[in-house]
């Protein structure tokens, strides 16, 4: 049984809000879609989304990201990510595939500590310029009987920051 719930969650007002889907499974961290608006242009974040080695400069929470081989059908990564307490830090290798031509980039999980870390980015330039971006991600910490309260803050809170990290970067200009 999925269970379906909508959320805004509104970072800083006006435009730069993101609107949060989510999906929580029984015992799984749950699917969770953000979409948002870019003022930056497609290109310049999918140069910056498809960098993996630059993610722990973009990305706070993921401590080192590491290139491990190449894969069926891209490239295979291994990441290092802090997590809050009681979870502590986990990693997951994973392989990523970018499709420039749909500007889409997927990731599906191999292994690691993390139970699940599976996702895609979509970009679609937006109407009058900038970027929509939509981010989807199922994320399971893999730790057995995790409360509730902090899974709802990971889900809700956690997540949805990634798209704000993305954006703050991009609007940097590195």
């Amino acid at each position: 049984m999925v269970v379906a719930m909508g959320l805004i969650c509104l970072l800083a007002g006006g435009d730069r809000d993101l609107q949060v889907q989510v999906a929580r499974e029984p015992g799984a961290g749950g699917a969770v879609t953000v979409r948002g608006r870019f003022a930056a242009p497609v290109d310049r974040v999918w140069r910056v989304l498809t960098d993996q080695g630059a993610y722990p400069r973009i990305f706070p929470e993921i401590r080192s990201m590491a290139y491990v081989r190449a894969g069926s059908r891209g490239t295979v990564w291994r990441a290092e990510v802090a997590l809050p307490w009681p979870i502590g830090d986990r990693w997951s290798e994973h392989e990523v595939e970018s499709r420039v031509e749909a500007w889409t980039v997927r990731w599906r999980h191999l292994a690691g500590t993390l139970r699940e870390n599976s996702g895609s980015w979509q970009l679609r330039a937006a109407p009058g310029g900038g970027t929509l971006v939509a981010y989807r991600s199922r994320f399971d910490p893999g730790v057995p009987l995790l409360p509730q309260w902090l899974l709802d803050w990971a889900v809700t809170i956690g997540i949805p920051k990634v798209v704000e990290d993305l954006r703050r970067y991009v609007g940097t200009g590195r």
